[in-house]
């Protein structure tokens, strides 16, 4: 008898992690050709913001669960502990470590004063620095240390936007039918463009819309994860969908359920168990770029040329995603997860 989604995705034994790395992957690959200032010879940025999307699919199934599990205070502790300390720790080893360490390849100057103000200005997930003084002014990609971090802003957004949803009552009994709309609307916004010709800083809408669709795309899947059967016939129709919804363009408007269901199933079969207890994927997200950076200043970019030069960055970042998981991530979630645990005697807040 075939397993359904939800029975093959309920601990870790699943692939999901894998294909977080996967997909961490794909976003340095995109990366490198602005910040090696290379020209592709395919649409590298489409993948990559695809690759983004697929984060945000797999992170509103996962979160999901953890909502209908947990108090929303609970919750959100447990959230900020996945993403904020990771998040930080780079802000810092960027500004003190990175930064400083560029100046013996350019010759430029560093103030602390300027490490500090990125760390401060930053802080709160939304960046409001990218540079740190004149470190990266001679560049492809100048000023701008490191470009992923954007979207955790948007993550942690639908973290409690999803918490709040998921406290009222009628959506979790009717949670299939709300998400739908939720997703229909969403959809349409993506599909029609709306807040693209919005002033800073409503113009942040057009990635809210996109990015939320696809988180509540995830959602929807994990309200129906129990009656997804994980046959072959389930990867292909989400791939002949996807596909399909690409040849008539209309992927904006109807690949998100598709593409989420493809890199579920995909989390579900796939045999590799690489990542399913040192979740390095985001470790790879967030310090790929400053690495990548780094290489340019060096000028091993411009003798290995674009896509050597992202998969070196890729070897050299899996170590500070492994030290960054080992010493920060990890330690921060076990702490999250038992600082309200019965033992401790805060057990009322769940």
């Amino acid at each position: 008898m075939n397993r359904t989604l939800g029975e093959a995705l309920s601990g870790r034994d699943n692939a999901l992690n894998f294909v977080r790395l996967g997909l961490a992957s794909a976003v340095i690959f995109w990366h490198t050709y602005p910040i090696t200032g290379a020209t592709p010879a395919w649409s590298a940025a489409e993948a990559g913001a695809w690759a983004v999307n697929g984060f945000f699919a797999i992170s509103g199934f996962l979160v999901s669960g953890s909502r209908l599990r947990l108090g929303f205070w609970i919750y959100m502790w447990r959230r900020a502990a996945r993403i904020l300390p990771g998040f930080w720790v780079v802000l810092a080893v960027t500004a003190f470590v990175f930064a400083p360490a560029s100046t013996l390849l350019t010759g430029s100057s560093y103030r602390l004063l300027d490490g500090c103000s990125y760390v401060a200005r930053n802080a709160a997930l939304w960046l409001g620095q990218l540079g740190i003084g004149e470190t990266l002014t001679n560049v492809p990609h100048a000023n701008s240390w490191n470009g992923s971090l954007w979207t955790l802003y948007y993550e942690f957004g639908a973290y409690v936007a999803a918490g709040i949803l998921f406290s009222l009552r009628s959506v979790r009994k009717h949670r299939v039918l709300v998400l739908s709309i939720l997703l229909v609307i969403l959809s349409a916004g993506v599909g029609l463009g709306i807040g693209r010709d919005l002033p800073r800083p409503f113009d942040q809408s057009v990635q809210a819309l996109r990015l939320g669709s696809f988180f509540v795309a995830g959602m929807l899947v994990h309200a129906l994860r129990d009656r997804i059967l994980l046959t072959p016939v389930v990867g292909a129709t989400a791939l002949g969908l996807f596909v399909l919804a690409w040849a008539l363009r209309i992927e904006a408007w109807a690949g998100q359920l598709p593409l989420t269901g493809i890199l579920l199933w995909l989390g579900a079969v796939i045999p590799i168990r690489i990542g399913s207890k040192n979740d390095m994927s985001y470790g790879v997200y967030i310090y790929a770029f400053p690495v990548q950076q780094l290489l340019v200043l060096a000028g091993v970019s411009a003798v290995a040329g674009a896509e050597a030069s992202a998969g070196l960055a890729l070897l050299l970042t899996l170590p500070l995603a492994w030290a960054s998981w080992t010493w920060v991530e990890r330690p921060c979630q076990t702490f999250a997860k038992g600082a309200f645990s019965p033992r401790s005697g805060r057990s009322a807040m769940v």
